[in-house]
C-alpha cells in the first residue's frame, strides 16, 4: 500500500516538475523572442 502511493507521488511530483519546467522555458523563450522583435 504505502509503496503504491509512494510511487504514484513520485510520479505526480515528477510530472508537475516537468510541466512547470516546460511553462518556465516557454516563458523564456516569449522573453526571448520579444527582445529580438524590440531591437
Amino acid at each position: 500500500m504505502y509503496l503504491i502511493s509512494g510511487t504514484m507521488i513520485a510520479g505526480v511530483v515528477e510530472m508537475e516538475i516537468h510541466r512547470r519546467l516546460k511553462i518556465s522555458r516557454l516563458n523564456d523563450y516569449e522573453f526571448e523572442s520579444r527582445h529580438l522583435h524590440q531591437n
